[in-house]
């Protein structure tokens, strides 16, 4: 997400408040979470556009790894959304909630063991009034009035539309799936590869989406809308990488035109500065999204408009580099593959590591593709506001400019 150097500042100079005791409880890690490792997680959701509610399960595999669990175990689910039961091997299990947090009496714990629990919910979620900023579900209308449906939770977390264990640091170990439920008139994209499309009893649609490899709560996610998908194939460090675009079937020729060639140009530079693009084996895709963009991992979000710079935003450096010569989003959200999704900060509140890489990538895509000057022209101009705020800024630049020539000269 484009802020990365905001976020740091506003970290820094933001008056420091008082937790309530709801948040530390999602937010720290409770005896009630902390017995039990997430391997993971194997969600359904069918959402109805109508009443802007769902309903769903979510299948949570653990494995315990304390000698001593507490007798209750955490699931985060934010209010309106409500538990409807647990399961554990056909067994209901008696639960409680307190407020966003609910304690689930009775499962299994036995320690290095492996069990599941299937947790059924539904309600209607927070709706995001700024996505991706604020974070909900999106029930959205592409232009021809047609339904389009995602949702974006980076900052709150993925409890706001299902029930999980909200810690950053707690990764599924065994990777996750997806299956979203739509009207046969929809289709629906979600992480990672299509492992099954069936057609339900009543007549809609089951899209099943599945990666193998670890992902944090706020990277999994999905699409419903009227989808088109055009296929790529891309190789380089690793050899052959499949590269899906999925967009509003009206917007198949800008695929061609534009998202093909910019996401390929910086599939290179990035995978040249950080190394191999880090989820081969669950295949890489860009997504129309009803909102400018996110970092879902192997299915990012896209949504500024096949143009060039950002539809919603100014170049602020005034130079060109940062409005007319790259896709911003294309390269921030994609270098979050590297930093974000590979390597996620473990608190939420230390995302500006993440963030500063995205940064930093596309000052290195400028560099790569029209020289280390202009590439230091944008970053220092981008930041030429904040300098009057914070001036060790410009010692930051002039540092990494250091680095990065001294990385140019052992290519």
């Amino acid at each position: 997400m484009l802020r990365f150097i905001f976020i740091l500042l506003v970290t820094n100079l933001a008056v420091a408040q008082q937790p309530s005791k709801e948040d530390s409880l999602v937010g720290s890690l409770t005896p009630e979470k902390s017995w039990w490792n997430l391997l993971s997680y194997d969600i359904t959701i069918k959402p109805d556009y109508r009443t802007k509610t769902i309903t769903g399960n979510n299948q949570i595999k653990y494995k315990v790894i304390s000698e001593e669990p507490t007798e209750l175990m955490q699931i985060d689910l934010i209010k309106p959304l409500v538990i409807d039961s647990v399961i554990q091997n056909g067994r209901k299990l008696s639960f409680q909630n307190k407020g966003n947090i609910w304690y689930v009496s009775g499962a299994k714990k036995r320690k290095n063991k492996k069990y599941t629990i299937t947790v059924y919910y539904s309600g209607a979620p927070v709706e995001s009034l700024s996505p991706p900023w604020d974070g909900g579900f999106v029930w959205s209308k592409n232009s021809l009035n047609r339904p389009w449906i995602s949702v974006a939770c980076q900052y709150k977390g993925a409890s706001l539309w299902y029930p999980c264990k909200n810690m950053l640091y707690d990764e599924t170990d065994e990777g996750a799936s997806i299956s979203i439920i739509t009207p046969a008139s929809l289709n629906a994209i979600g992480n990672g590869r299509l492992v099954k499309q069936q057609r339900t009893s009543d007549g809609d649609m089951q899209y099943t989406w599945k990666v193998v490899n670890p992902i944090n709560h706020y990277g999994i996610s999905f699409y419903m809308g009227n989808y088109v998908n055009i296929k790529k194939n891309y190789t380089e460090t690793k050899g052959k990488l499949s590269m899906d675009y999925w967009v509003l079937d009206y917007n198949k020729q800008k695929v061609e035109d534009h998202l093909i060639p910019k996401s390929i140009q910086a599939m290179k530079s990035l995978e040249h500065w950080f190394g191999s693009y880090p989820f081969y084996e669950d295949g890489f895709k860009i997504v129309e999204a009803p909102y400018i963009g996110m970092e879902h991992q192997s299915a990012i979000a896209y949504g500024n408009n096949f143009t060039k710079g950002t539809y919603k935003g100014n170049d602020v450096s005034k130079t060109g580099w940062g409005k007319k010569k790259a896709d911003r989003i294309v390269i921030h959200e994609m270098s979050h593959e590297w930093f974000g999704n590979s390597i996620t900060a473990g608190d939420i509140a230390d995302r500006w590591i993440q963030e500063g890489f995205a940064g930093l990538a596309e000052e290195l895509l400028l560099s790569d593709l029209f020289g280390k000057k202009a590439g230091r022209s944008f970053f220092q101009a981008d930041i030429e506001p904040l300098k009057m705020i914070n001036p060790s800024l410009e010692d930051t630049v002039s540092m990494k400019t250091e680095v990065q020539t001294d990385r140019s000269s052992k290519d």
